[in-house]
């Protein structure tokens, strides 16, 4: 089976960089995107499996991409986990409020995202394949 196309959102160029390379690495196919304007245009675009969204980022910010998301039908189900290296809590709480499938803290270990993001995809492969056999 193909590895999971990913998106990586991250205004930080030496974040978004090591972050593509990393993933690339483990076999996922990724594409990235600058800024939250842009990972929604993709998002509308192109069909992927999973994005990794940064929250800190000029003009559309990531809570605000994934609020975005979550009210587009055919996003609505998309796989997204929060990355951002704030601590705060409350930041992390209006995350998960607005539909966030998890939350990684930087500087990322990537033995931890890998878990993660294949977690997520299983989760998202369950619920494919049983939409398919209930339709």
């Amino acid at each position: 089976m193909p590895k999971a196309r990913l998106l990586v959102v991250d205004d930080n160029p030496d974040d978004r960089d090591l972050m593509q390379l990393r993933l690339s690495r483990l076999g996922y196919e990724v594409s990235v995107a600058v800024d939250g304007a842009q990972a929604l245009e993709m998002i509308s675009a192109e069909p992927f499996d999973l994005v990794m969204l940064d929250v800190t980022m000029p003009d559309i910010d990531g809570l605000e991409v994934l609020r975005r998301v979550r009210t587009t039908r055919s996003a609505a189900e998309l796989p997204v986990i929060m990355v951002t290296a704030s601590l705060a809590m409350a930041t992390q709480v209006m995350a998960i409020q607005l539909g966030a499938n998890d939350y990684i803290i930087k500087p990322i270990i990537i033995d931890m995202a890998e878990a993660r993001i294949e977690k997520h995809l299983r989760g998202k492969r369950t619920q494919t394949d049983s939409q398919v056999v209930h339709a």
